[in-house]
């Protein structure tokens, strides 16, 4: 933990000598990142945002916007941050996978009972309809991928 707190003091003492040669911003991201400052991180990540024009570069950086997001648990902004990089880089994978686990996220928080409730003890006849944990989720996996292809689609 001491070696990274004296990087960033380095990036931090050094920043404005290497501001004309396109700054440090992405790596003290990255430290604030691993040291789980979120906040300072995402300052970082936009700081650098606002100075590149480069689409893979933009669309690379949206991707550790949304990552940010995601560990602060604003997963609508982490999905506007993956959707936006799934925009300049439709193929990307993991940012695919990212998008999905915030839409997840989102719809989990929409389904959360009310803190309180009276009545936990479970009603089997709530149950009789579900499908199997496996299989509702892969069901739920493939309407989460279409309705993310429609999104797509839509904003093209």
């Amino acid at each position: 933990m001491l070696f990274r707190s004296q990087t960033e003091d380095y990036y931090q003492r050094n920043y404005q000598n290497a501001k004309n040669l396109g700054g440090f911003d992405n790596e003290l991201a990255q430290i604030s990142y691993r040291k789980n400052d979120y906040s300072k991180a995402l300052n970082y990540f936009h700081k650098q945002l606002s100075k590149t024009k480069n689409p893979s570069e933009i669309a690379r950086l949206k991707f550790n916007i949304g990552n940010c997001y995601m560990q602060q648990k604003k997963f609508n902004n982490a999905y506007d941050a993956y959707k936006s990089s799934l925009k300049l880089n439709p193929t990307d994978v993991e940012t695919r996978y990212n998008l999905n686990q915030a839409l997840r996220q989102m719809k989990a928080e929409q389904k959360e009972p009310p803190p309180n409730t009276s009545n936990n003890s479970p009603n089997p006849k709530d149950n009789q309809n579900e499908l199997p944990n496996e299989q509702s989720s892969s069901i739920e996996r493939k309407e989460m991928d279409k309705k993310l292809d429609e999104l797509l689609k839509q904003e093209a």
